[in-house]
């Protein structure tokens, strides 16, 4: 019981020992994870020792004596290890509170009921453990509590796991189930007389034989492990006449190291013949992968596919026709051409198998029920925002960038490479509840007005603000992309996101210009906060607290002003033109400029700055 029905106090903690082999004296054995000392004393076959956090509750609660554990068990999982008296490690679990451990779905982690170990041989292995479901009618904090004391016998642990198939009427449900070659389908009984019959004898056509015995009224069992790859055909014996019939499809295991992401489709490209179609793939795996002989199917489509190597790491194409695909999009790593049939313009169904069987893909979508609209005939592709996230609703977009052409027509299209979705600044520069970015690493496309100026030459270093005065900073060291700074213009960013002591970046990977555009008025603040960050602001009637901070030697520096209430810090670049070699300001005067970050330690909350543009303006 590692999380007991007393939140913040745990006091019903406890640990289970078991002797399953002969008599052990644990005499000097100890454990890591808790601090517990095992007592001088011999374990019996088959007897158990309790070690609790609190032995008083342990025994007002269970009647029984336990030893005492110091520290507590993590509520989140963690390691615990027995130790001989040698120092030797006897026994180990690495626990947790997640699939595939018993979780607090399952009634665990606060709710009542312990976990317990149902295959004593693989303690490790979240499957092994369930959570106790053995009514104890004691009730602590008002919670039942559910645990097998002094027994290896949970009622939890002889209940039918992994896939199960009932009998119901006359009918098995599910009637037509698929599952992966290994495993196990447990058929269970629920009421009236019945058996499985899946018998080379009545169906020659299937690759193994199963049989649970004669047609049986008892409340029975049966496990089968289906080890060979085909389809199954079986029925009840007494019930075949009334259609009791069930099927079994099983696929074949792909390669533990093939992993492959659909990341990109262009279905509906409103060109006729459909020539631009592609699916786009990324191998995230940690092995080449050779499409020769992969089977590409779909409503339409249903092509063995020939030639075509994925490295690991790397986008390649399935595509219609190669020959208009190439000239739409030259360079790109093509993989295979499937010809014949199309991908549905309604939503289809795309699977790749491999030349055994295995199923390396299968994703569904759609062209309604919340699916970019974009996509469907508008000029623009299906992809995904993270590309090992899953061909799901919550992680597509319809592509925006970057634009590309074809016999007269414009299309956003990124065949062969990996995806920038686009994103309001707002919803990248979220952060956590240390102030650090929630979504550094993620791939965006952002769209904007550039402000400041270029504070790295030789690279790019501004502000993008967009429409709905969100602004962040970009960043670039060695490569301005071929874009020639200009403050006002609008454009579009690609890039991927992150954090600099405090300050949320764009970390760029192509700038692309649209048109020049206008700058709107600074907003006037009397507090540089996480509000002010990469917005353009402006602080009024401010002087300078010590003239000392000016420096005059070209460098750059921070001084502080004030308003006589608050002050305020200002980092001067020796980039900006005419402020740098200048005498300090004196008097009062105006501050107009970008605000800035630099914490260099978490949580990030502090260090805000206000960078000036220019001299005068």
């Amino acid at each position: 019981m590692y999380n007991s029905p007393d939140p913040g106090q745990d006091s019903l903690e406890f640990i289970e020992f078991y002797n399953a082999g002969a008599p052990v004296d644990v005499t000097g054995y100890s454990m890591i994870g808790v601090d517990f000392d095992f007592p001088n004393l011999i374990i019996g076959t088959d007897d158990f020792l309790y070690a609790a956090i609190d032995p008083e509750v342990f025994f007002n609660t269970f009647g029984i004596l336990s030893e005492e554990f110091g520290g507590a068990l993590s509520n989140g999982g963690e390691d615990l290890s027995i130790l001989d008296a040698d120092g030797n490690e006897v026994f180990f679990v690495d626990f947790d509170d997640g699939d595939p451990w018993p979780s607090e779905d399952d009634g665990t982690d606060g709710l009542g009921a312990t976990i317990v170990l149902c295959d004593i041989d693989n303690p490790n292995d979240g499957a092994s453990w369930k959570a106790s479901n053995n009514s104890t009618g004691i009730f602590f904090n008002g919670i039942e509590i559910l645990a097998s004391i002094n027994t290896i016998d949970d009622p939890a642990c002889s209940e039918p796991s992994g896939i199960i198939v009932t009998t119901n009427g006359l009918s098995f449900v599910p009637q037509d189930i698929t599952i992966n070659e290994g495993e196990t389908i447990t058929f269970t009984n629920s009421g009236g007389t019945h058996n499985v019959n899946g018998g080379q004898d009545v169906y020659p056509g299937n690759p193994e034989s199963f049989f649970s015995g004669a047609p049986s009224a008892d409340a029975w069992q049966y496990e089968y492990t289906f080890n060979t790859v085909g389809l199954y055909d079986y029925h009840c014996d007494l019930h075949l006449g009334a259609g009791m019939v069930g099927t079994v499809t099983v696929l074949a295991i792909p390669p533990e190291d093939i992993e492959l992401h659909v990341t990109e489709i262009f279905y509906n490209s409103s060109i006729t013949p459909d020539s631009l179609e592609f699916i786009e793939v990324y191998n995230a795996g940690n092995t080449s992968v050779d499409f020769n002989g992969y089977t590409l199917s779909s409503i339409a489509i249903s092509t063995v596919l020939s030639s075509g190597v994925l490295e690991p790491g790397e986008y390649g194409v399935i595509v219609k026709e190669t020959s208009a695909f190439s000239t739409a999009f030259p360079g790109v790593n093509i993989l295979a051409e499937w010809g014949t049939g199309t991908l549905s313009n309604s939503g289809d169904q795309i699977i790749l198998t491999d030349d055994n069987g295995a199923e390396l893909l299968n994703i569904t979508y759609d062209d309604g029920d919340g699916w970019p609209t974009m996509a469907d005939g508008f000029g623009s592709t299906l992809i995904t925002c993270d590309p090992t996230g899953g061909f799901t609703l919550d992680n597509v977009s319809a592509s925006q960038y970057p634009e590309v052409s074809f016999e007269d027509n414009a299309f956003f299209a990124s065949p062969g490479s990996k995806n920038y979705c686009t994103y309001e600044v707002a919803e990248v520069t979220t952060l956590d509840a240390f102030g650090e970015n929630a979504n550094s690493g993620l791939d965006v496309a952002l769209f904007g007005t550039v402000y400041g100026i270029n504070i790295r030459p030789g690279g790019l270093q501004f502000t993008l603000i967009d429409d709905q005065g969100d602004g962040i900073s970009v960043f670039s060291a060695d490569t301005d992309f071929g874009y020639e700074y200009n403050e006002s213009d609008q454009v579009v960013l690609a890039g991927v996101i992150g954090q600099f002591n405090g300050l949320s970046q764009i970390y760029l990977e192509d700038v692309v210009y649209q048109e020049e555009g206008s700058l709107m008025s600074p907003e006037v603040v009397t507090v540089l906060s996480e509000e002010t960050e990469s917005q353009f602001v402006r602080l009024e009637n401010v002087s300078m607290v010590n003239p000392a901070q000016w420096l005059a030697n070209g460098s750059s520096f921070n001084i502080d002003v004030t308003d006589g209430t608050n002050v305020y810090d200002v980092r001067i670049d020796n980039d900006v033109q005419g402020i740098v070699g200048t005498n300090y300001p004196t008097g009062s005067f105006s501050v107009t400029g970008i605000g800035g970050q630099y914490d260099e330690t978490s949580p990030y909350f502090d260090g805000y700055q206000i960078l000036p543009r220019y001299l005068f303006k």
